[in-house]
């Protein structure tokens, strides 16, 4: 599935759009229910009311410290 595909549903258990990586601790949220649950999509770069695609400006920059986070964060580790 793609991303255009993705931003044509909606919010719910397994779908969520952040518009950056700022809120961290949202994120962490998402992810963790995300893994307790039957897994999802997490979208960055995109905003949640309109779906309108914002994107990312450094995308490597904004994944490395992203994975970073949930490295330091969640226990135990994903595998």
């Amino acid at each position: 599935m793609n991303v255009e595909d993705l931003i044509q549903g909606h919010e719910g258990p397994r779908l969520e759009f952040k518009e950056n990586i700022n809120s961290a601790e949202a994120i962490i949220n998402t992810i963790i229910a995300f893994a307790n649950g039957a897994g999802g999509n997490l979208v960055i770069g995109v905003n949640d009311k309109t779906r309108y695609i914002i994107g990312v400006a450094d995308p490597h920059k904004s994944s490395e410290a992203l994975s970073n986070k949930i490295y330091d964060i969640i226990e135990p580790r994903f595998t």
